[in-house]
């Protein structure tokens, strides 16, 4: 945690002051983490959707949230939306909070 400065960004913790490069490096590394941790929450959320005792491939999962209308199955629009989406939700939900 720092306070910016003109100049740079006095590091709290350390007593030291960090300049703006180190800085821009710091925020660039947060971004990247940030960026990798949602594209794994992502993939955890379609391997989440599609697994279960109704194996549905990555594709009618894709396919009920952009274009329901063109679906060949409707069952698959009710598996995805009223039974594995509340859940998975509610699994973000929770563990976010912790």
């Amino acid at each position: 945690m720092c306070i910016r400065y003109q100049l740079g960004c006095y590091d709290i913790t350390g007593g030291t002051l960090m300049t703006s490069i180190a800085y821009r490096k710091m925020a660039r590394q947060r971004l990247g983490w940030l960026i990798t941790g949602v594209t794994l929450l992502l993939v955890s959320i379609l391997i989440d959707l599609s697994t279960g005792p109704a194996l549905l491939n990555i594709y009618d999962v894709f396919s009920t949230f952009f274009s329901p209308e063109k679906m060949s199955d409707p069952m698959v629009y009710v598996i995805v939306h009223n039974i594995r989406l509340p859940m998975t939700m509610m699994a973000i939900v929770v563990g976010a909070s912790l």
